[in-house]
């Protein structure tokens, strides 16, 4: 039963370490593509919110 519970942290700890190191690294591109991590965030808000069709038009811009 130990050793299940060791290979479920050990896999728990592999998946968490690469998302915690794309965060570092999408962190760290920010502060050069500021604009562009902002322009995901906003049509990431639009595309779940009512605007959709909005953010198609946007697109097709």
């Amino acid at each position: 039963a130990l050793g299940r519970l060791i290979d479920r942290k050990n896999i728990g700890t592999v998946v968490i370490e690469p998302f915690l190191l794309s965060k570092l690294d999408k962190e760290k591109k920010s502060k050069t593509d500021t604009t562009r991590v902002r322009t995901d965030d906003s049509h990431s808000s639009s595309t779940s919110g009512p605007d959709d069709d909005d953010d198609d038009d946007d697109v097709d811009d």
